[in-house]
């Protein structure tokens, strides 16, 4: 991943120097685009960085910024960014209950564009980012509610060579080919590359709370759950392979364990995006025999040498074990699967730093 080379804050002084006469607030904003973070300031810094870079009109949209209990100076860094600018306008927005499904609500929650994008905390856009986001949205003759792109993987240092290609989709990569088009049910873009117009999710509710990572426990599924809501009402969700996001891969995760652990979480996330009515005593016991079924294939490509193989029948085993133990969370009425706070009053708090 490359160094931020240029200090952000002197990009935003330069911008503000350049800025028009024109009153800005007179324009409205088209699109919001929403970046959530938790305790990851220096990342942060870099996806800011590339969205005050855009090609689009500045003075049409704005960068909301979540703060999801971090306790690592991020409201300082916006404060000091956010001074002597006035376009892109850059918001603060505090959500206390941690999970990032919370967060993602409290940004279109508080968003003024009528388009809402979204990208994680440890990417950075390409810079017509935006401006293909909005072109697809604005395009009358495609009858669209939402748009995603390609993520590429940006390794810090080589991309490790034991990793399968098939298991890249656990580190948040998105290719659904070269074409620009529709996709169809069971095509997912993720949340950190998309743009959905904001009255879908005034119609849809947001994000499920049950779902989605929660601090530094990986359960998954709210991108695949809301992707499903907005087909399952017969909305058009548009492909454009240009728009494309870079996704940072630490040195911490690219370790077999945080796989296998990130497995372990996303099979313990599909009881809730199946909807079960019911949890059945044989479903729960064919997992546990799955688990333990690749669990000896696994064993059997290590005598092999088969490094690739390990890895594949390894993370099928543990879905297995995560979907099993979820089923069990079901049975028994857990209150969520990854014991989030509960949603009493909300800790909201939107402001423009000074």
């Amino acid at each position: 991943m490359k160094l931020i080379t240029q200090p952000l804050a002197s990009i935003l002084g330069a911008l503000a120097k350049d800025q028009k006469s024109e009153n800005s607030s007179s324009k409205q904003i088209i699109i919001s685009a929403i970046v959530c973070t938790h305790n990851r300031v220096k990342l942060l810094e870099t996806a800011i960085k590339s969205l005050i870079e855009q090609d689009y009109e500045s003075t049409l949209y704005e960068i909301v910024i979540v703060d999801n209990g971090s306790k690592d100076g991020t409201r300082g860094l916006i404060a000091s960014y956010s001074k002597g600018i006035s376009a892109p306008k850059i918001t603060y927005v505090y959500e206390g209950r941690l999970g990032i499904s919370w967060a993602r609500n409290a940004g279109w929650q508080s968003a003024q564009g009528k388009y809402i994008a979204y990208i994680d905390d440890d990417e950075r856009a390409e810079p017509d980012w935006l401006r293909l986001l909005v072109t697809v949205l604005d395009d009358q003759l495609r009858d669209v509610v939402a748009v995603g792109g390609p993520i590429h993987l940006d390794w810090d240092g080589d991309r490790p060579n034991w990793l399968p290609v098939s298991m890249e989709r656990f580190y948040s990569k998105v290719d659904l080919g070269d074409e620009a088009r529709n996709l169809t049910a069971g095509e997912y873009p993720l949340t950190s590359n998309l743009a959905i117009r904001r009255e879908l999710f005034d119609d849809l509710g947001g994000f499920r709370t049950d779902l989605g990572h929660v601090g530094n426990i990986p359960i998954g599924g709210e991108d695949v759950e809301l992707i499903d809501r907005i087909h399952a009402i017969g909305k058009e969700i548009f492909y454009d392979p240009k728009a494309i996001i870079h996704h940072h891969v630490p040195k911490s995760r690219q370790l077999r364990k945080w796989l296998l652990r990130r497995c372990y979480y996303g099979g313990k996330s599909t009881p809730v995006l199946d909807n079960l009515k019911h949890v059945s005593i044989k479903e729960i016991f064919y997992n546990l025999r799955q688990t333990i079924l690749f669990l000896f294939k696994t064993l059997w490509f290590m005598t092999k040498r088969q490094k690739k193989a390990v890895i594949e029948n390894g993370c099928v085993s543990m879905i297995n074990l995560g979907r099993a133990v979820g089923l069990i969370c079901m049975l028994f009425k857990a209150e969520t699967l990854a014991n989030s706070p509960s949603d009493k009053a909300p800790q909201l708090k939107v402001e423009k730093p000074s």
